[in-house]
């Protein structure tokens, strides 16, 4: 997937935009991590696609429930490769800022589960 600038992305049609967000969430979901190494490359794409959010938001709340469901189940994996790339320094510190976060959140979420229990 070519990654436009918000210029080169304006300057594409309604219909073009749409299949440029399309094929911006299959790349993401094609790139979901398996490993350290992959996770910088799945979190460039991510980053991109939080762009578009910025750029074409109604096609991108369109067309994310789609690819959602898919993405979230491949999240033990994602983490995985996040704490990975982060123990081995394959981050950027734009990437690595996003990983921590994530990581943080998650457990987060089993600390509020734990009070539970």
């Amino acid at each position: 997937m070519e990654r436009l600038s918000r210029a080169e992305f304006e300057e594409l049609s309604a219909d073009e935009q749409r299949k440029h967000v399309q094929d911006a969430f299959g790349a993401l979901r094609d790139s979901v991590p398996h490993g350290g190494a992959e996770a910088a490359a799945f979190l460039d794409v991510r980053f991109y696609v939080q762009d578009l959010a910025g750029w074409a938001p109604a096609d991108v709340q369109r067309l994310w429930p789609s690819y959602r469901t898919e993405i979230e189940r491949s999240a033990g994996d994602i983490h995985a490769s996040f704490r990975d790339a982060l123990d081995s320094g394959l981050l950027s510190p734009p990437q690595a800022q996003y990983a921590k976060s994530c990581l943080l959140a998650e457990q987060r979420l089993v600390d509020v589960a734990d009070e539970y229990i």
